[in-house]
């Protein structure tokens, strides 16, 4: 909710700034025209407004409970995380040497995999244990953005590649890991 707030203040302040810091012309009255029935700022109000209720005091609200700890991430598997993370950005890079040959990528990634199986192995023993894969939920949080580019190149291809049987089997390798 705070997020479409700002967009409209934004939104507000870029329309204001194009019009030379003006929203609406308001009309001028010339000095010499005879004088309205509207009252002027000179002028007192016409009657005098009613004294207003007092709003009720609101009850006192308990504090929000302070927020979960951050995971902490064993240093061991942070440092086979950021492994990981240089292997997919090597799948990645076989996506780009493969070009539009879907075979030509599999074999690559494939090479890609082989290279790194020590380091498969450790992923999908890391998948069995529920706390190294919380943490490593909390590490990838962390990295997202390193995440998304190789993560996204694989997607890509592997949308061009989905009937090729080569390219589907390095898929299934690569699915392993999760």
């Amino acid at each position: 909710m705070k997020v479409l707030a700002i967009v409209a203040a934004a939104v507000g302040l870029i329309s204001m700034s194009a019009c030379g810091g003006k929203s609406t012309q308001r009309p001028t009255v010339p000095l010499d025209s005879p004088p309205s029935n509207h009252a002027t700022a000179t002028e007192p109000p016409a009657a005098a407004a009613a004294p207003r209720e007092r709003a009720p005091v609101p009850e006192p609200v308990e504090p929000a409970p302070a927020p979960a700890p951050a995971v902490v991430v064993d240093p061991a598997l942070a440092a086979s995380l950021s492994t990981m993370l240089v292997m997919l950005n090597a799948l990645a890079d076989a996506v780009d040497r493969g070009g539009a040959d879907c075979r030509k990528v599999a074999d690559g990634m494939g090479q890609v995999l082989d290279a790194n199986q020590p380091l498969v192995e450790d992923m999908r023993r890391m998948g069995a244990d529920p706390k190294l894969v919380e943490q490593s939920e909390a590490w990838a949080k962390d990295h997202m953005d390193q995440l998304m580019r190789p993560a996204m190149k694989i997607a890509n291809v592997a949308q061009t590649c989905a009937n090729d049987p080569t390219f589907a089997a390095t898929m299934q390798r690569l699915q392993a890991l999760q």
